[in-house]
């Protein structure tokens, strides 16, 4: 791509080279590159300092406002590939196995309170993966029929 002997004789061709003169109201001012960096990083700072306190105040009101007060939220989820997730969604009292792909979210079965309990542990002891097998040999032992 660049080479690195060029990139470092330009910018120390730019760093050495003579003052710039700015004319202003009064005369001519000679500003050095430091200053100008200076005041720079003043500005950038002065402009990352006002996105931040936007986004942390200004739109956190927008963004929260939509979670609060809300009958689903989803308990666990999992990745299984980039673009297809396992996901454990509570509505209400209910709790929902969902596949979500690039072609849409299916339901896949409907968990019972001891099930959606125990996905709701792995959040601490372990991994949703671990939980969905102990669910799945539930199921086959007890011989629940899955809801499709």
């Amino acid at each position: 791509m660049f080479d690195r002997r060029l990139v470092v004789s330009l910018v120390s061709a730019f760093v050495v080279s003579a003052p710039i003169t700015v004319a202003a109201e009064s005369g001519a001012a000679e500003l050095g590159y430091g200053t100008l960096l200076f005041k720079l990083a003043v500005v950038l700072g002065g402009v990352c300092l006002l996105a931040w306190v936007s986004l942390r105040w200004g739109l956190s009101k927008f963004v929260s406002a939509g979670d609060q007060g809300s009958a689903m939220r989803v308990v666990a989820r999992t990745a299984l590939e980039p673009r297809r997730t396992l996901l454990v969604v509570q509505v209400g009292s209910r709790h929902l196995l969902l596949a979500s792909s690039e072609s849409g979210v299916e339901k896949i079965a409907e968990l019972d309170a001891e099930d959606a309990a125990a996905v709701a542990r792995t959040e601490d002891t372990g991994s949703f993966a671990d939980a969905l097998r102990r669910v799945a040999v539930s199921r086959e032992t007890s011989g629940i029929e899955e809801a499709t």
